[in-house]
């Protein structure tokens, strides 16, 4: 297969997939992203991962890394989730909720640090009230 096959058959599954190329278009590149942060995710040692994307172990670990295919299974087990493909619709929900998880974090955050910043601001305070009292014992010892 040449290059220009492989990119029509993944322009014709975007097509197929999405509807249009301007919305949303994949290649090969994509799938190894895919791959490769999928094996991430479920823990796959870097050197595990480097062959199955055409790459050399790299640095000195090329001499001593020697991995089979029997490894990498359990970990491409627990991968497949990551690389099942979605519809758009599940994308769409995903990422809804994706959303709705960040703005209740960043709403949670931002009344921790107004919490942090009221009992910076009381100890401060206090540290005031107390600082004479503190100079006053020193003074009277010296």
């Amino acid at each position: 297969m040449t290059k220009n096959t492989i990119n029509s058959v993944y322009d014709n599954a975007s097509l197929q997939a999405w509807g249009d190329l301007e919305e949303k278009h994949s290649s090969l590149h994509d799938n190894r992203d895919v791959l490769q942060s999928a094996l991430e995710n479920v823990g796959a040692n870097p050197n595990l991962i480097a062959p199955m994307l055409g790459h050399n172990v790299k640095g000195v670990d090329f001499h001593y890394s020697d991995h089979s295919w029997k490894e990498l299974l359990p970990k491409y087990k627990l991968a497949l989730p990551y690389l099942t493909p979605k519809s758009k619709p599940q994308l769409n929900a995903e990422l809804t909720q994706q959303k709705a998880q960040t703005q209740t974090l960043e709403q949670k955050n931002t009344e921790l640090q107004k919490q942090v910043d009221d009992i910076s601001l009381k100890i401060k305070e206090e540290l005031k009230k107390m600082f004479p009292e503190i100079k006053s014992l020193y003074e009277s010892k010296a």
